[in-house]
């Protein structure tokens, strides 16, 4: 359209034509839209098919013909609609009211996201999804605690050895340093492969995640170099001790001679007291045959041996024998196929409760009803961050309990550990290792750490102030896209003693606040900036709620107008009440009022997408449609401009006290392990 203006101004003879003023990055906004659309549906779009004038029910149909075989029946027309939407909204004439460019992306990612969740997710993410499942199913059907050694000083010792260079190693080890974490017990992993000195170099990930995980574990190289200082504002006590163990090079396949691992293999097995393997190579072959040369290794009698081994078949183990427990994984789950049959197995139902508590759920006087238990599975499911998460806090239920002497396999295990937890020391001596098990996890998956001084330019920083554009985005302290590394305020360290009273922080003297460890320092440091903010968090949302009114004044339909308006009112009255209840006592927000506040956004919302948002009094039938379209939009963004305000409010009514969280978490695993 800005080239046809300027054509218009060109010809007419006007003087003063400036293109820049015309020749704007909206102009490139139009044309991707243009070329998307021929990309997508194989040719230019029409004048019905561009804009405010598109023909969406029209266009969907060309889609779903297109793609109905492509992408499954439950997703097509909602990703078809999806899609139309963003080309639609950088197709409008007006350069203004068009899409920039940062919400085209932000669309676009979400909907790519949305459909390969399940069905077109690249290669590399199948994988690592279905490599970190693998390796929690491994540690839950056999717990490395069960092969764990008690040592003369009365702490115990798990010993795990992962030998083999096979993709899977990346997310077995984090698997294994995460889940091993126990109370009074040391943590060995001896790493051995050809190439595990480049590996460990680019571990969890190359540049200064690497360096910042080194610090929070005991490493000894192959070469002899031993590091046994590790860094106590990150973690209370080291994660593990890593022993790199370099092989020689692989001879040539048409070679008799046996692999380097296996000479290696034997020389380890006489040296340490190691109980569980794991034999990740390339090669199925490779892996059978170091687990029968472990059959010939010396052990003690009456100690128990367990060996993984990656597998060609499929949950088969070919290598059964009785001197060693063994356990195929099956190399079919690294297949760029959704293995939807494996998020059926136990360890899949325990993390969806555990998504279900995180979600605020599972608290008292709180009731999950069908709907909501759809879509929180659904949101679990469709988002390989939430099963990862989940499913490390499920399993790790497991492992705490193990710490406590209780054996997951014996009746009466929930009674034993509910008359346990009962003590308070013991639940804060397992909201410790908790606390320590989730930092693992954080760290092995690229996330780096922040000084609690920077609190306040990371804490619900708007994206807006950071990239100077209108959309108003919060850090949800999750966000993890690839190639992008996420700095968390949590991962640093705590003892297992509270420093925070249950009383009211701020009564709060400067004595105690000096007497904090790192994360009780964390955690009232986010219960200041809420306290500092909640003018503003009010002013925003008035100002917000005033510029809503103005717009909703607009509609003619008097009727619907008063709906609306009923709505906005009863959203100020509880939108204030959640912003009061913002820093009262330690976060005793009232969750009823913040999901009353959800509904009414979401009523409102609805209420406007309906058709009789005008009278029919207009002139034209196209313009009614074109002012209803117009109006529907401005309402609707006012809307999400209220949502966007209060979002650091709703999330205020999470328990900030961390150590608390994760005490809750503890009587939570009654529900998980049940």
């Amino acid at each position: 359209p800005e080239i046809e203006i300027l054509k218009q101004l060109y010809e007419e003879g006007s003087e003063g034509v400036r293109s820049k003023s015309y020749l704007k990055e909206w102009v490139d906004v139009y044309a991707l839209g243009i070329y998307f659309f021929e990309v997508f549906f194989g040719h230019l779009p029409e004048k019905k098919q561009m804009g405010k004038a598109m023909c969406v029910d029209e266009t969907l149909c060309e889609f779903i013909k297109i793609y109905g075989q492509q992408i499954e029946k439950a997703k097509v027309e909602q990703a078809g609609r999806n899609l139309i939407e963003i080309l639609k909204n950088m197709t409008i004439d007006r350069p203004s009211r068009r899409w920039k460019i940062d919400k085209v992306q932000k669309e676009l990612e979400q909907l790519y996201f949305t459909v390969a969740s399940e069905h077109l997710v690249p290669r590399k993410q199948y994988a690592k999804a279905n490599a970190s499942f693998a390796a929690y199913n491994l540690l839950y059907k056999y717990p490395l605690f069960k092969y764990g050694l008690l040592k003369k000083d009365g702490h115990k010792e798990i010993n795990v050895a992962l030998f083999g260079s096979h993709a899977m190693r990346h997310e077995m080890l984090s698997a294994v340093i995460s889940i091993g974490q126990m109370l009074d017990t040391r943590l060995n992993i001896y790493i051995v492969a050809e190439d595990v000195e480049q590996f460990w170099n680019t571990y969890p990930v190359v540049g200064e995640s690497h360096t910042v995980f080194e610090n929070t574990i005991l490493l000894e190289k192959s070469d002899g170099t031993v590091s046994t200082t590790y860094d106590k504002h990150l973690v209370a006590e080291p994660l593990a001790k890593i022993y790199l163990i370099k092989s020689r090079k692989k001879e040539d396949k048409e070679s008799n001679k046996e692999s380097p691992l296996s000479d290696v293999l034997l020389k380890f097995c006489k040296k340490n007291s190691c109980n569980y393997f794991i034999f990740m190579c390339e090669e199925a072959e490779e892996n059978k045959n170091l687990l029968k040369k472990l059959t010939n290794c010396k052990e003690k009698k009456g100690r128990k041996v367990f060996a993984a081994y990656l597998n060609e078949e499929e949950d088969i183990d070919c290598c059964k024998n009785p001197v060693i427990e063994s356990f195929p994984i099956s190399s079919l789950c690294f297949s760029e196929k959704y293995n939807e049959d494996m998020f059926k197995a136990q360890i899949y139902q325990m993390g969806l409760m555990a998504h279900i508590y995180y979600s605020g759920y599972m608290v008292e006087n709180e009731e999950l009803d069908e709907k909501a238990m759809e879509k929180l599975e659904k949101d679990f499911k469709e988002n390989v961050y939430n099963i990862a998460s989940s499913e490390r806090c499920a399993l790790h239920g497991i492992y705490k309990m193990a710490s406590l002497g209780i054996s997951p396999d014996k009746p009466g295990k929930i009674l034993k550990y509910f008359r346990q937890i009962q003590t308070e020391e013991i639940r804060r001596k397992l909201s410790y290792i908790e606390h320590l098990s989730w930092t693992a996890y954080m760290l092995t998956s690229g996330v780096l750490p922040i000084d609690v001084e920077k609190m306040d330019s990371y804490a619900y920083k708007r994206e807006s102030e950071l990239n100077k554009e209108g959309e108003l985005k919060f850090n949800d302290w999750k966000e993890k896209k690839a190639g992008v590394i996420t700095r968390h305020p949590l991962l640093v360290s705590s003892s297992y003693q509270r420093g925070l009273p249950k009383r009211s922080w701020s009564m709060f003297s400067q004595k105690e606040r000096e007497s904090l460890d790192e994360l009780d320092k964390v955690s009232y440091a986010i219960y200041l900036w809420y306290k500092k903010n909640k003018t503003r968090f009010c002013q925003e949302f008035m100002d917000a709620m005033d510029a809503l009114n103005k717009v909703i004044g607009q509609m003619t339909d008097l009727k619907r107008k008063e709906e609306i308006q009923i709505l906005q009112k009863e959203l100020e009255v509880t939108g204030k009440k959640c912003i009061d209840e913002m820093c009262e006592e330690t976060f005793a927000q009232d969750r009823k009022n913040i999901m009353k506040c959800n509904t009414l956004l979401d009523n409102m919302k609805s209420r406007v997408r309906e058709d009789t948002l005008l009278s029919e009094g207009e002139s034209s039938q196209k313009d009614i449609e074109s002012r209803k379209r117009d109006l529907a939009d401005s309402i609707e963004q006012n809307i999400e401009n209220v949502q966007h305000i209060l979002r650091p409010v709703f999330d205020s009514y999470k328990d900030r006290d961390f150590k608390q969280a994760d005490e809750n978490l503890i009587w939570a695993s009654l529900d998980l392990l049940g």
